[in-house]
Formats: structure tokens, C-alpha cells, sequence
């Protein structure tokens, strides 16, 4: 997969922030075989790159405050960054479906009170990661 056409323009952080950890997450998934018996395993080109350009998108305004979140694919190639706070009951999760003809959503939980927003953009993702973030 040629991700070279894919520029990230912030400010390479220090290899312990929770974005690098994050974005480290989402480029190990390329290392994956491209199948098994129940699917695809690794992402594909659509899917990778309109994940990559939301993170990056999303920490540009975030900088240090950007929550580390762990990436995963789905049986298409899709990819989901799930964000959890556990002690707060807390989960924003991002799909990136394998294709363009799907659209992407952003999942939100607090609690037994969920919904999807299917707005998907950096500004959106940056929202959501804020309200992640509250105390």
C-alpha cells in the first residue's frame, strides 16, 4: 500500500505521547496479513487514508491533549479507532469504512446514553475527542 501521498504536516511528537502511541496503533495494522478465514485484515488504501487525515487533522488542534486510542480493522478492511475511559464511562469510536461508498461515523457513549454522528470531519473528530477529555 503507497501511503506516500499522504502528508502529515504537524509537528512530529516525542515517541511516548498518546498520539504517537495512537498513530503507531493504526501503521502496525499495515504489517497485518491481508486475510483469514473470517476476512480482510488489513485496512485498505481509502480506509487507511481517511483515517490518517481525521488523526492528524484532530491533533493539530488537540496537540498534547489528544486521548490515545487504539486502532483495529473490520472483515472489510475498515478501520475503527475506539477511545475508552473506563472509569468514566466514556467511549468515542471512529469507523472508517474500506470504501468511499460507505460513510464514515463517529460513535459516542457516556453512560446508557449513545449515539453516531455521521458529520465526519477533523472539526467533528476534535469535538468529540474534547468531550472525551472533560473531567
Amino acid at each position: 500500500m503507497t501511503i506516500a501521498s499522504v502528508e502529515i504536516s504537524a509537528n512530529v511528537p516525542n515517541s511516548t505521547s498518546k498520539f504517537t502511541q495512537t498513530l503507531k496503533s493504526l501503521l502496525e495494522l499495515l504489517d497485518l496479513e491481508d486475510d483469514d478465514e473470517y476476512g480482510t485484515l488489513r485496512p485498505t488504501e481509502s480506509a487507511f487514508k481517511t483515517t490518517i487525515n481525521l488523526i492528524v487533522e484532530a491533533y493539530e488542534h488537540l496537540g498534547e491533549h489528544f486521548p490515545q486510542g487504539r486502532a483495529s480493522t473490520d472483515d472489510e478492511g475498515g478501520i475503527r479507532i475506539n477511545w475508552k475511559n473506563r472509569a468514566q464511562d466514556l467511549r468515542v469510536c471512529l469507523f472508517c469504512p474500506s470504501n468511499l461508498s460507505e460513510k464514515a461515523y463517529i460513535y459516542h457513549q457516556k453512560n446508557d446514553e449513545y449515539a453516531s454522528d455521521e458529520q465526519v470531519d477533523g472539526v467533528t473528530l476534535v469535538r468529540w475527542l474534547d468531550w472525551f477529555n472533560q473531567p
